[in-house]
């Protein structure tokens, strides 16, 4: 529940209107798993993303279902990573 409390956090910030909900699945993979708009999305909530950590997080991304990372603080060089990468990002 607290990360749902901090997503809605990062997209308050932002001037436009959205819809977030938590969809709530059995499996421990996909607790993280939101619908935004009505699209599925998998949301990695952290308190900063570096270099190191994109390694992982790449590892995460699926195909099927987008990946989003939402953190306070990205550094530029874990933005560029994440960008190389196709994985979406807000900080």
């Amino acid at each position: 529940m607290t990360n749902f409390i901090h997503i809605q956090e990062f997209f308050d910030t932002l001037n436009f209107d959205l819809e977030i909900m938590h969809q709530n699945y059995n499996s421990k993979n996909e607790d993280h798993i939101y619908s935004i708009n009505n699209e599925r999305v998998f949301i990695e909530v952290k308190n900063e993303v570096r270099p190191q950590s994109v390694i992982s997080l790449i590892q995460q991304k699926n195909k099927k279902t987008p990946l989003l990372i939402a953190s306070k603080y990205i550094t530029p060089k874990a933005k560029n990573i994440l960008k190389a990468n196709n994985i979406n990002y807000i900080d």
